[in-house]
Formats: structure tokens, sequence, C-alpha cells
């Protein structure tokens, strides 16, 4: 490495050295990542754990820890950039949830499917983004955004619980395979 110094003029080793100070310190922030990473999946693993114990759904209590944890004050906040939430995070939960789906299932309530995760989707997010809008005073593109956010609902509570209380087969097979397509439904909603 001081070779490559010595063979490279003044001013681009100075932004060579600078480069390589702010590397080190980058350094710091990926330990912290990591650290908070495991510690997520150490408390996943344990809520989950003692939630079947308990008869709760995992879903369920992971929520009501993650809330909890939250309103701690010593607990730092931070925020995820959502372009790293739908090209990372979301696409292995999509893939783990479309496996445990029979396709032949799947495709024999399709169009059951297809009515529940796309129109009820969108029409839940307009009757949403209409009442907010008038409810609160805000502008419709904003009850609107509010309403796509809201209007998919979680099929994975959905489906442990109907499993649970024992529901017929081809109603928790509608229930997972709604819950594949109706995120994908309200992402790119047309307002």
């Amino acid at each position: 490495m001081f070779t490559m110094y010595s063979m490279i003029p003044w001013n681009t080793t100075h932004r060579l050295e600078i480069m390589v100070e702010t590397s080190v310190i980058v350094t710091q922030p990926t330990q912290l990542i990591t650290l908070v990473v495991v510690g997520v999946v150490l408390v996943i693993g344990v809520v989950s754990f003692f939630a079947s114990r308990i008869g709760v759904a995992a879903p369920l209590a992971l929520t009501v820890v993650g809330v909890g944890v939250g309103a701690i004050p010593a607990v730092p906040h931070f925020s995820i950039h959502p372009d790293l939430v739908l090209t990372v995070i979301l696409p292995p939960l999509l893939c783990a949830a479309a496996r445990q789906v029979p396709f032949v299932d799947f495709r024999r309530n399709l169009r059951v499917i297809g009515f529940l995760a796309i129109a009820l989707v969108i029409v839940s997010a307009a009757v949403v983004g209409v009442v907010v809008a008038l409810i609160w005073g805000i502008p419709l593109a904003l009850g609107f955004a509010l309403g796509a956010v809201v209007a998919p609902p979680d099929a994975v509570a959905a489906t442990s619980l109907g499993k649970r209380l024992g529901l017929p087969p081809r109603v928790v097979t509608i229930l997972e395979g709604e819950g594949l397509v109706n995120d994908a439904t309200a992402f790119p909603t047309p307002w």
C-alpha cells in the first residue's frame, strides 16, 4: 500500500487517505447494525417461543412487544429506508408465504382470491381515504395513501388464527392466497 501512495500524486493521495479514514469510521455503524439485527432475531425467537407456549398468535405477540419496546424512551429511534423494505425484507417473506400455499388450491380459488386481493383492497383503500379526508380534513390524496396502507389485512395472523380455530382448508387457502396478492395491490394503488 505504501508503494501505491508513492506512485500517486499528492492530491490524489490526500483524497485516498481521507477515504481510508472514513472507511474506518464506517465500521462502527456496521457493528452496531449487526448487534441490532442479532438482538432483534433473538427477541423474535424468544417472543415466538413464549407466544406458542401461552397460546397467543406469534404476530400478535411480536406486535405487542414491538409497541412496548418502541415506547421505552431509552431505546434509540431509527428508520429504515422504504427501498430496503421493498427490495430486501419483503421478497423473502412473500417467498416463504408462497411456498406454503398449495398451487393447485390457489389456482382453484383464483377468482375469489383475486376479488378479495384486488377489488376489495382498492375499494377499502378508497373508502378509508374518503372517510379520513372528510373527518380529519386532510387532502384526498393523503387520505387515499393512508387507505392504501391500512387496506390490505395481515393474512399471517388471520391464517395462524384460522388454522388454530379449525377453519376449513379452503378458507385457509383463500386467506393465504389473498395475503400474497393484496400487498402487491396496495403498493401501486392508482392514486
